[in-house]
């Protein structure tokens, strides 16, 4: 339906008819993700649940862990053994998402991951990556945490926690909130927390361009090579873009 639209609107070039044809598209999208969401979130809660149902704990390979939670690794095992070889066990989320998808689909996450992976897309585009030097790029990381905290997460996440928000709560899972929260449940002084922000962060930057790397099609451009210069960089996406014949 959406492809077939994008054509239509090309044709018409009408700028009325193109705002009621997006809006269409964008209610039409919104209505059936709420439809799929509202099934797909009584899925997640019931497995959360199952996952969550007991704190009995039991002991492997040296390591603790929840009775149910381990029942749900060996489910993944059962359905998805590739998604199960790829998931670290401890990460809750991507496995519920895993099991969650196959009760929904009855195929595993990992064949549609692959076959998604595979599809060519129609369109003509440009994948662009940015990057720099790691030195700078930690710098800046660092010097970017810094500005946070003297724009007030400190105050944002205790204004947060006197509202009842903690740790285990999702919402409270981001970069920054659950390292202040370590803070203020007295597990770790101020600057303890602010060093494993900065820490996380950079590992997380790491992650993303482990990311970025795997994906297909991407055209790095680092920026330590046109010496920061931004203009210089906007010339060479433009000048791949007509490469490309995606603009004239």
């Amino acid at each position: 339906m959406i492809k077939n639209a994008i054509a239509y609107i090309t044709r018409k070039r009408n700028r009325t008819l193109i705002i009621f044809i997006i809006l269409t598209i964008v209610l039409s999208c919104l209505y059936s993700c709420l439809t799929i969401m509202k099934s797909s979130n009584e899925i997640e809660k019931a497995l959360y649940e199952s996952s969550n149902s007991s704190i009995s704990i039991t002991k492997k390979d040296g390591k603790y862990f929840n009775v149910n939670q381990f029942k749900d690794i060996e489910k993944l095992k059962e359905i998805d053994p590739v998604s199960y070889e790829t998931i670290h066990e401890n990460n809750i989320k991507r496995v519920i998402r895993a099991l969650e998808f196959y009760h929904q689909n009855h195929t595993p996450i990992s064949a549609h991951n692959e076959k998604e992976h595979q599809k060519i897309s129609p369109y003509r585009f440009a994948y662009f990556v940015l990057t720099d030097e790691r030195e700078k790029l930690y710098r800046r990381i660092d010097q970017r945490v810094d500005l946070m905290m003297e724009q007030g997460l400190l105050t944002e996440v205790k204004t947060l926690y006197d509202m009842g928000c903690r740790k285990d709560m999702v919402s409270m899972q981001g970069l920054g909130y659950k390292e202040i929260l370590d803070y203020l449940d007295g597990s770790c002084s101020l600057e303890e927390a602010v060093y494993v922000i900065k820490r996380e962060t950079r590992h997380f930057a790491k992650r993303q361009l482990t990311w970025f790397r795997r994906e297909k099609d991407v055209i790095w451009l680092d920026k330590s090579e046109f010496n920061d210069r931004e203009d210089q960089m906007l010339q060479k996406m433009t000048d791949i873009l007509h490469e490309k014949g995606i603009i004239q």
